[in-house]
């Protein structure tokens, strides 16, 4: 389950302002808000987990970019690098607090910074292991959804139900 459109922006908005303060903006999923979170090398992302009015517990990453920080070069040192096959795109180490992994947008995967995770998807592109790391990636998005294969379990965090924040919305 997805959270979109307008209706969600103040929402949005009052739950980025509790974890960032006073002086934010809340930028949509798009080319641009990829392009700070891409360009500022310590960016972080916080996934906040939140129960919709179907009861469903919703993993939503939300994204620190601080504009002063803005790094506009070539190639990052955090792109882990780019895949094709079963998914294809690009995997990133990041700071990520709440989970080891999350997808930004279609064709970008986050792993944690200096997670068990992290080092296996490093070792598989060290060995060239394209197929492998996009079956990684299809099976950890399926995760994501509640879908967990024993092979990808490790790599999965238990929701934290103390740490939830209730959401009544018409999603």
């Amino acid at each position: 389950m997805r959270i979109f459109g307008e209706e969600a922006l103040g929402w949005l908005y009052n739950l980025a302002k509790h974890f960032s303060g006073d002086n934010i903006y809340v930028h949509d999923a798009n080319i641009e808000g990829s392009y700070l979170f891409d360009n500022d090398p310590f960016a972080v992302i916080k996934i906040v987990q939140v129960i919709s009015s179907t009861a469903q517990v919703v993993n939503v990453p939300i994204i620190k970019v601080e504009t002063k920080r803005l790094a506009l070069e070539e190639k990052h040192n955090y792109v882990l690098g780019n895949i094709q096959g079963q998914w294809s795109g690009t995997i990133v180490e990041r700071e990520i607090d709440g989970s080891m992994f999350t997808s930004i947008g279609q064709n970008q995967f986050v792993v944690k910074k200096g997670s068990m995770l992290a080092e296996d998807v490093r070792l598989l592109f060290e060995n060239s292991q394209q197929h492998r790391l996009g079956k990684l990636v299809r099976l950890l998005q399926q995760a994501e959804q509640g879908f967990i294969d024993d092979s990808v379990r490790k790599y999965i965090e238990e929701p934290n139900f103390n740490s939830l924040i209730n959401i009544v919305s018409t999603v």
